[in-house]
């Protein structure tokens, strides 16, 4: 989803058929992968090099604050944007993780509209 951006895309297309204001936008991001467990070797291959500037150390990136920063330039304000901060590698009896389980599971999102 952050290399397709859709956060944006979703937002625009909010914009066009519901005349959605990107201020009256709230954001919550669910649980995901916290940098200490986003290490992507070959990142060079996999993520485009706008990407590249969250690197954190080594090969581990903070997709949290891709994901906040692609949000911002949607439009959306800081205080709308939310976070789980809950990383689904760390808190394998809460969450799905693909990268620890290697198989793959379910994920849902939610989109409301007031």
């Amino acid at each position: 989803g952050l290399i397709k951006n859709i956060y944006q895309k979703t937002i625009d297309f909010m914009k066009g058929k519901f005349n959605s204001k990107p201020q009256n936008i709230v954001a919550c991001i669910s649980a995901s992968l916290c940098p200490k467990h986003s290490e992507f070797k070959n990142y060079k291959k996999e993520f485009p090099e706008s990407f590249w500037s969250y690197k954190k150390d080594n090969y581990n990136f903070d997709l949290w604050k891709i994901a906040k920063d692609q949000l911002m330039k949607a439009g959306l304000d800081d205080k709308n944007i939310e976070f789980a901060n809950e990383c689904t590698y760390c808190n394998e009896k809460d969450y799905f993780s693909f990268r620890k389980d290697n198989k793959t599971g379910r994920n849902a999102s939610v989109i409301c509209l007031k």
